[in-house]
C-alpha cells in the first residue's frame, strides 16, 4: 500500500513539475527552482490522494517508461500554454526589429537578453493579465482532472496527442503574423515617404537624420496605442486554448475521457 502510493506520488510529481516548468510566470527563468519544487510538491500533496493508484509490477522498464510518459504528457500540456506567450512574443519581436527597438541586440549582441524592450513589456503584461484573470488556476484544474482521464503510468497515444497538439499549435504563427502586420505596413509607409525625400533631397542623408526617428516614434506610438487589442486577442487564445487542451488529454488517454 505506501508502495503503490510512493509510486504514485513519484508519477504524479513527474507530470506536475513538467506542467510547471513550462508555465508562463511560474516556469520562467528568473523564477528560484526552490519556488517551482515547493510548488510541485504541495499540489502532489494536494492531488495524490484522489487519483488512482498505480497498480503495474514496479520494474524499472516500466518505472521509467511511466514516467518518460508523464513528463510528456505534462510538457504537452504545459507547452502547450507557453505556445500561445510564444505567437505574442513572435510578433512583438517582430515589431520591435522593424521599428527599430531590438537595435541594441544587433549592434551589442553580447548582451544578455533574449528579446527587445517591447517583448519583455508584451511578455510581462501578457503574464499579469494571465495570472490577474485566474487562466492559470484554469490549468491546474484541468490538470488536476487529467489524472482521472490519463491515470499515472497508464501511458499516453502519442500519435493522437501529437495530431490534437499539432492542430492547437497550427494557429500561433498566423496569429503572430496577424498582430505585427500593423506595423510592418506603417514602416512600409514611413520608408516609402522618406525615400520621396531623399528623391527631393538627394543631398541630405534623410534616413539617418530623420527616417529612423520617424520609425522609432511612430512605431512606438502605434504600439502603445494597438497593446490593449494585442492583450485581448491574445487573452481570447488562451482561453480557446484552454477549452481545447481537455480534447488533448483525452487523446492521450485513447479517448477514454469523461
Amino acid at each position: 500500500m505506501a508502495l503503490g502510493l510512493l509510486l504514485t506520488g513519484g508519477l504524479v510529481f513527474a507530470r506536475l513539475a513538467a506542467v510547471v516548468a513550462m508555465l508562463p510566470g511560474i516556469g520562467a527563468a528568473k523564477t528560484p527552482m526552490q519556488i517551482k519544487l515547493l510548488l510541485t510538491v504541495a499540489l502532489t500533496t494536494l492531488i495524490v490522494p484522489h487519483v488512482p493508484a498505480y497498480t503495474q509490477a514496479p520494474t524499472l522498464l516500466v518505472m521509467l517508461s511511466s514516467m518518460i510518459s508523464e513528463m510528456l504528457l505534462g510538457g504537452l500540456m504545459g507547452g502547450a500554454v507557453a505556445l500561445v506567450f510564444g505567437g505574442l512574443a513572435f510578433a512583438t519581436e517582430i515589431i520591435g526589429a522593424q521599428t527599430g527597438r531590438a537595435v541594441a541586440l544587433q549592434f551589442y549582441p553580447m548582451l544578455e537578453i533574449s528579446q527587445g524592450p517591447i517583448g519583455a513589456i508584451a511578455g510581462m503584461m501578457a503574464t499579469l493579465v494571465f495570472m490577474g484573470l485566474g487562466q492559470h488556476l484554469m490549468v491546474l484544474v484541468i490538470l488536476s482532472e487529467s489524472f482521472h482521464v490519463v491515470p499515472p503510468g497508464s501511458g499516453i497515444d502519442i500519435q493522437a496527442t501529437a495530431e490534437v497538439y499539432t492542430a492547437m499549435a497550427s494557429p500561433v504563427l498566423f496569429s503572430g503574423l496577424q498582430l505585427a502586420g500593423p506595423a510592418v505596413v506603417l514602416v512600409f509607409l514611413v520608408n516609402s515617404f522618406v525615400a520621396v525625400l531623399a528623391r527631393l533631397a538627394p543631398s541630405m542623408n534623410v534616413f539617418f537624420s530623420i527616417g529612423f526617428l520617424l520609425t522609432m516614434l511612430a512605431g512606438m506610438a502605434l504600439f502603445l496605442v494597438s497593446f490593449p487589442h494585442f492583450l485581448e486577442i491574445h487573452t481570447r487564445m488562451v482561453d480557446d486554448l484552454l477549452q481545447r487542451l481537455p480534447d488533448m488529454i483525452e487523446a492521450a488517454g485513447g479517448g477514454n475521457g469523461g
